[in-house]
């Protein structure tokens, strides 16, 4: 029988046009970084198993409380 293990992680914005890391709750998502995050991962053998986000209810919106994405590797 296989052996693996799990690594869930929140993944973070990056603004479009300053480059820089913000607060999640006032930032945009750039799809390339998202990318390279997940990119990342993968060149040390892990697996995307799911990805989901989370809502802030105090906001009242539909505002992300952030993206965490769940890995598998075979161990």
């Amino acid at each position: 029988m296989e052996k693996g293990e799990y690594l869930t992680v929140q993944l973070e914005p990056l603004t479009v046009q300053t480059g820089k890391r913000l607060n999640p709750t006032i930032s945009s998502w750039d799809a390339g970084y998202f990318t390279e995050q997940l990119n990342e991962y993968g060149k040390n053998g892990w697996e995307l198993a799911s990805c989901f986000t989370t809502i802030k209810p105090e906001l009242r919106t539909a505002s992300t409380g952030g993206i965490f994405a769940m890995f598998k590797r075979k161990i």
